[in-house]
């Protein structure tokens, strides 16, 4: 048993029906698509003893599936049945499925986004950037990418750091300046809402998208989608 609200706010949804299933991509369902009550809360009767994801079916549109818990769909956390009882809290949050937003430029927002290492050959660094100004939803993340002075003019990418959190501030382990180059670049974008996409890598001295429409396709993001913008 458990609620299905709207992430931002709490609020209940109700009429939203739900369905559990073994986590397989498939067009059945092992259970009746109970609708939410006017809390927004459901419950399953009569359920196998195996592992099972447990979604909405009908969100409202440009919300998210959601999927026990906390996740985008199709992805899960599992909960298994207990014989003779009831497993309760299996919350649902639903979310909007939007674009990125750009990360701030630090002439706006509450901080200016820097990078400083934390020993001599920069293999360790500390990153700070702005959450407050556009703040990021749970199922969102922000990547660092990593580029050397050679390839600067081609934004041309050497690594990266992926899914450094949301938080604002990131710790870590970093690849030290290549033998032949004189220094790192980075771009901090902002990651998820609509699932393998990536916020714009910010204008250059020409006002123009930096790579273009491409995207970096690191941290397993195909997708460039500027029109999030921040603030």
């Amino acid at each position: 048993s458990g609620q299905v609200t709207y992430y931002l706010g709490g609020a209940p949804v109700p009429n939203m029906n739900v369905a559990v299933d073994d986590g397989n991509s498939h067009n059945c369902a092992l259970g009746g698509w109970p609708p939410t009550n006017s809390g927004g809360n459901y419950q399953f009767d009569h359920l196998p003893i195996m592992s099972s994801r447990v979604w909405v079916g009908n969100p409202p549109t440009n919300y998210s599936h959601g999927s026990y818990i906390n996740k985008i769909f199709p992805d899960y956390t599992p909960v298994t049945p207990v014989a003779g009882t009831v497993t309760p809290g299996i919350n649902i949050p639903l979310w909007t499925v939007r674009s990125p937003a750009t990360v701030p430029n630090g002439t706006v927002g509450t901080q200016a986004g820097k990078i400083h290492k934390n020993n001599t050959d920069g293999s360790s660094v500390t990153a700070t950037w702005d959450v407050t100004t556009c703040p990021p939803m749970a199922n969102e993340n922000y990547s660092l990418l990593v580029g050397v002075g050679s390839t600067l003019s081609s934004y041309g990418l050497v690594g990266n750091l992926c899914n450094i959190g949301i938080t604002g501030t990131y710790t870590g382990a970093m690849a030290p300046v290549p033998n032949g180059e004189r220094f790192i670049w980075f771009v901090l974008v902002h990651t998820g809402g609509g699932g393998q996409t990536e916020s714009s890598w910010g204008l250059n001295s020409a006002s123009q998208e930096r790579n273009g429409s491409n995207a970096s396709n690191q941290c397993q993001n195909i997708f460039k989608d500027t029109t999030h913008t921040c603030p």
